[in-house]
């Protein structure tokens, strides 16, 4: 909701108080900073390098169900190369998944929140201070009200706005690299589509490396087995517990007859894997939490010892 005092920022014939021109535009650049945290940063630059794998990448691993030992040869280099990368791809995947379909989203933008933002994008890009400017804020404002985002879909006559912070987020740094003046409505529309777009079809390219992966595991698996311990041994435990949990249909379960299936030898290798993996690497995180307490110890110990040498 846009309150009276964030629309102090543009209200016409001057005398705002500084502070209250600032502050709006302030909290909405660290909203925007927040909202695009390292994480989502990192998961957009992977999501684009696997993109580029995925299109650069000729091997052929058979159509699906096809499961063939002269796919093999294939399947275990590319196998090698990509497994490390799989648990990012996983990450990078689930993050563009979230963004993009409604459902998935955990924490939707609030209005009050895109308000904030909006606040910064106007109070940068913005040339006058009068009421079309004011208007124009607030007509953006409101497409992110339940009443529009209802009503428009409803009507057949525009489309709900993506809820996603990033989307807007990422939407509000396009337009200040593109336009000189703040936008209108459409312009705004036009550029959540266009960001959303975007987001969809690399997510479209990293289920692509993902499906790949997977069907090299499943051949490399069923046909060289010490080539795919050999591969798992390099990589730490996120990679085998993303991967078993991909395998909805081979972890243990009730069929559609209701009869219990046990799991498959492949994920149940991977659930091994990853409870060994797992394990050694608490094991190690203990031991480097013991001897980081330690080292102050030795250190006051060591300085004993000295004081001690030099009064003697």
């Amino acid at each position: 909701m846009v309150t009276k005092s964030s629309l102090a920022v543009i209200q016409p014939g001057g005398g705002v108080p500084a502070r209250a021109k600032a502050k709006p535009a302030a909290s909405g650049l660290a909203l925007i900073n927040e909202v695009l945290d390292a994480d989502i940063v990192q998961a957009m630059v992977d999501a684009d390098r696997f993109r580029l794998q995925v299109q650069r990448e000729d091997t052929y691993l058979g159509g699906e169900g096809e499961i063939r030992p002269e796919l093999l040869e294939g399947a275990k280099p590319l196998h090698r190369r990509w497994l490390p990368d799989s648990a990012r791809a996983f990450a990078a995947y689930d993050c563009l998944t979230e963004m993009t379909f409604p459902g998935a989203q955990r924490f939707p933008l609030t209005q009050a929140d895109a308000s904030t933002m909006l606040h910064y994008l106007f109070g940068a890009m913005g040339k006058r201070r009068n009421d079309e400017a004011a208007a124009k804020l607030l007509a953006c404002v409101d497409t992110f009200s339940p009443a529009s985002n209802a009503l428009g879909p409803a009507l057949g006559l525009w489309g709900s706005t993506p809820r996603h912070p990033a989307i807007l987020a990422i939407a509000i740094k396009q337009l200040m690299a593109a336009k000189t003046f703040e936008p209108s409505e459409a312009e705004l529309r036009e550029a959540l589509d266009k960001i959303k777009q975007r987001l969809s079809m690399l997510g479209g390219w990293v289920g692509q490396w993902l499906q790949k992966i997977l069907r090299a595991d499943e051949i490399v698996f069923t046909f060289d087995r010490p080539a795919w311990d050999e591969a798992y041994a390099k990589v730490d435990s996120k990679v085998p517990l993303q991967v078993a949990g991909r395998l909805f249909y081979e972890e243990r379960g009730e069929d559609e007859d209701g009869n219990m299936h046990p799991p498959s030898p492949r994920w149940a290798a991977l659930n091994a894997l990853w409870q060994a993996k797992h394990e050694a690497e608490e094991a190690a995180e203990r031991e480097a939490e013991r001897l980081a307490e330690l080292k102050p110890k030795r250190i006051a110990a060591a300085r004993k010892r000295s004081e001690a040498k030099r009064g003697t």
